[in-house]
């Protein structure tokens, strides 16, 4: 049973999820009724489960909550954009990198060009929330251009799953 969740459903609510990541949050809150129905589901087919909460339960089979697998792949874009991952150039000019690596030739302390959009609609796309996340978090910056692909997303996995919501 979990490997059909984690192998048909968590694919399934993923997909593209770094696009439609955008929509309102009681849309988002949908997205993680899965999880909850599979966690219930779970608790009544094993009994030594029953005494467990559902973030326990979560935590033991390595199910992560929707925002923070969104967050990931959010991140993982991200870092392909910006080490030149993806062939069509148009992707990597997304995210401008301002002033480079050493962040020291500008006043401004932001890596990542965020765009000014004054609708709230917009400043839930991924052009405002992934590089206003990645300028504000110092830790996930220095980890996008000193490590591999392999071993950032693993770092930005652990990172995430200690992070408080």
């Amino acid at each position: 049973m979990l490997t059909y969740y984690k192998a048909i459903v968590i694919p399934t609510i993923d997909y593209c999820s770094t696009i439609w990541g955008m929509s309102a949050q009681t849309y988002l809150d949908r997205v993680q009724s899965p999880l909850s129905f599979f966690i219930r589901i779970l608790k009544g087919r094993v009994p030594s489960l029953k005494v467990l909460s559902n973030e326990e339960i979560s935590k033991k089979f390595n199910l992560q909550p929707f925002k923070t697998r969104n967050t990931l792949q959010d991140l993982t874009f991200v870092y392909k954009c910006v080490n030149g991952c993806y062939r069509p150039a148009d992707l990597s000019a997304l995210f401008a990198i301002q002033g480079g690596q050493a962040k020291l030739s500008i006043r401004k302390t932001d890596i990542l060009h965020v765009p000014y959009f004054r609708l709230n609609i917009l400043q839930r796309g991924f052009l405002y929330r992934i590089p206003k996340f990645v300028n504000d978090d110092d830790n996930i910056t220095d980890a996008m251009f000193s490590m591999s692909y392999a071993v950032y997303r693993k770092f930005v996995t652990l990172y995430l799953q200690d992070k408080p919501p």
